[in-house]
């Protein structure tokens, strides 16, 4: 880890539209971010053209020591949404350009304007490690120092939970179809149609990976199991995803409004008994045990309309008056409970 002492680090002035080429030459590095937020940004901007704008500074990392403007590479630790909206604008401009509606013309003239001489300070770093650019993310997007669990989820790499849920999410196919939200904690249902929050499917990986219904966030996590490692733990999970899409469309099994597997309860109930009393086991073994107990799956009808769910704790939506199933670990073995008395046959699926 680099000393603090070491670091070198300058504040300039730059014109957009340098930052904005920088880009289009791939010499500037951004990350991805809530679109929702770069719209706000941009709103912000055309509504006070004519007046003073405020515009924090940007943050970025530069890795190499040659001169600002020639072939470093940045990688952009805070800015991302202005940056991006900066981007954006400068599309509509050339949208805004060819149109015959004359407001749409005076817009384009005056954000190409403020495209062209606008001028932006940037806190520059110099070839800091990948570790302590990943560290600033954190610190430079959370609220004092309070890390966002999603953004730390992400990007720190010394917690072995957060490597098993980035390997898996980068590699697995269906779990990008299906969405994971990577901005928000929480998910808001139904407004909100991805199937999971970053943090919700590291929660899942942690009932495959301890055995236990219900995981609190420790400071952090090392795997420590004589029998499978963490290559075997992104197979694992992502053979059990697999089995849900069988069931249920990636496309729509986020969908609250279109199928319970949107409730997250029900998930981590599916995971714990799917993965419950494996610990003992191997690889093989372990995945033979959760393809046969998820074969009880398609005899469950999953709609949210099935009045089955209100069997267990729940409350009514006030849009829609979906049935949610309460968050609770009273609540998850109670569904667990249902899901091994249908497995031997002690109670009929509807």
């Amino acid at each position: 880890m680099q000393n603090g002492l070491s670091i070198k680090q300058s504040i300039e002035v730059m014109p957009i539209r340098e930052l904005l080429e920088l880009m289009d030459k791939e010499q500037l590095h951004s990350r991805n971010i809530n679109q929702n937020r770069v719209r706000l940004f941009k709103t912000y901007i055309e509504e006070n053209l004519e007046h003073q704008l405020f515009i924090p500074p940007l943050v970025l990392n530069k890795t190499s020591m040659d001169s600002l403007f020639n072939d470093s590479v940045y990688e952009l630790i805070d800015g991302n949404v202005r940056l991006k909206a900066f981007q954006q604008l400068n599309q509509k401009v050339a949208l805004l350009s060819q149109s015959e509606n004359e407001n749409d013309i005076q817009l384009s003239e005056r954000l190409g304007e403020f495209l062209q001489t606008g001028i932006i300070s940037v806190q520059i770093f110099e070839n800091l490690e990948k570790e302590v650019v990943h560290q600033l993310y954190i610190d430079f997007n959370t609220k004092g120092k309070k890390v966002v669990l999603n953004k730390l989820i992400e990007y720190d790499k010394r917690d072995d939970l957060n490597n098993i849920t980035n390997i898996l999410l980068s590699k697995d196919e269906g779990l990008q179809r299906a969405g994971i939200e990577t901005e928000k904690r929480a998910l808001i249902k139904p407004t909100n149609k991805n199937f999971l929050s970053l943090s919700q499917l590291r929660k899942i990986i942690a009932i495959f990976v301890t055995n236990e219904p219900s995981f609190e966030r420790q400071k952090s996590f090392k795997l420590d199991d004589p029998y499978l490692t963490s290559d075997d733990y992104v197979e694992l999970v992502s053979s059990w995803f697999h089995l849900l899409f069988e069931v249920e469309n990636p496309e729509t099994i986020g969908n609250y409004e279109h199928t319970i597997f949107s409730s997250f309860p029900l998930l981590q109930a599916l995971a714990y008994y799917s993965t419950k009393d494996t610990e003992s086991m191997n690889f093989e073994q372990k995945l033979s045990v959760i393809q046969e107990r998820m074969e009880i799956i398609h005899q469950i009808d999953f709609s949210i309309q099935n009045p089955l769910w209100e069997s267990f704790d729940h409350r009514k939506g006030t849009r829609g008056g979906y049935t949610i199933l309460y968050n609770s670990l009273k609540n998850i073995l109670k569904i667990n409970n249902w899901l091994e008395r249908l497995s031997r046959k002690e109670v009929g699926a509807m």
